[in-house]
C-alpha cells in the first residue's frame, strides 16, 4: 500500500468511525448529556464500575477479529465493521478513564497523579487470565 493509499484509508476509516460514534451514541445515550452514560448505567445495575463494562464490550470485537484471523471469515458482521467498532471502543475506553480522573479530581479538589489511578477487571471477565487484571497505571 502506498503512502497516499494509506493516508486515504486512514482518512476514510476515521470518518467512518466518527459517523458510527455519532449514530450509536444516539442509540445508546439518546437523551443523556453524558456520552458515557451507557457504561455507567449498566455498571450500576450489576454492581460494577464502568471500565469493566467497557472491557467486555471491547473484547467482543477483539474476539471476533481473532476469529477472522484464525478462521479466515466471520459469519455475522463484516471485519471492517469490527475494526471500526474496536477503534471506537478504544476511544470510549480512554474517555472513561479521563472522565473518572476528572470525577476523582472534583471529589478530591485536586489533580490526582496517574500512579493513584488503578482499574481492575474482576475475576471471571477474562477467559485467558485467572485473576484480576490491572489495566491502569500502577
Amino acid at each position: 500500500m502506498t503512502k497516499k493509499d494509506f493516508d486515504n484509508f486512514v482518512t476514510e476509516k476515521i470518518t467512518r468511525c466518527l459517523g458510527v460514534l455519532t449514530a450509536k451514541g444516539h442509540d445508546y445515550a439518546p437523551e443523556e448529556e453524558d456520552r458515557l452514560s451507557n457504561f455507567k448505567l449498566v455498571g450500576s445495575r450489576i454492581g460494577l464500575q464502568p471500565i469493566p463494562i467497557w472491557y467486555v464490550y471491547f473484547m467482543k470485537h477483539i474476539i471476533a477479529i481473532e476469529t477472522m484471523v484464525k478462521e479466515g471469515k466471520l459469519l455475522s458482521e463484516d471485519i471492517e465493521g469490527r475494526f471500526t467498532d474496536a477503534i471506537n471502543y478504544l476511544l470510549l475506553g480512554e474517555a472513561l478513564l479521563i472522565d473518572e480522573t476528572d470525577q476523582t479530581s472534583d471529589r478530591k479538589n485536586e489533580t490526582p497523579l496517574e500512579s493513584e489511578l488503578e482499574y481492575r477487571i474482576p475475576s471471571g471477565l477474562s477467559p485467558q487470565v485467572g485473576g484480576d487484571i490491572p489495566i491502569g497505571p500502577r
